[in-house]
């Protein structure tokens, strides 16, 4: 009886890690953002950014300002750090060359 009690609850204990094991994977296997990601204020916080999930191009990125002229920018693949008062970007349609290269 014994045994039988422990190897039902070594089951139980592996079942448990494995649920757990698929739990802390699900964000990973999770798709990456794309667009503009709003940044966070304070303490750990980090600035507004556009990414750009096609890892083969530069795109022009228009981006929003609340308190100044807006801009674009030259982005490439992945993540893009925005000026601070950024409220919004987006994809412009057109091809850049020069990342981080902006232009009013």
């Amino acid at each position: 009886m014994k045994t039988n009690l422990r190897k039902g609850v070594m089951g139980l204990a592996l079942a448990g890690a494995a649920l757990a094991s698929a739990v802390v994977l699900a964000p990973a296997a999770s798709a990456q953002q794309c667009g503009y990601v709003p940044g966070k204020t304070g303490l750990g916080g980090y600035p507004p950014s556009y990414v750009h999930c096609d890892s083969s191009t530069k795109v022009w990125v228009r981006v929003e300002m609340s308190a100044s002229p807006g801009y674009d920018l030259c982005a490439g693949p992945g993540y893009n750090a925005l000026r601070d008062l950024a409220y919004f970007a987006w994809y412009k349609g057109e091809l850049c060359q020069n990342v981080g290269e902006t232009r009013p």
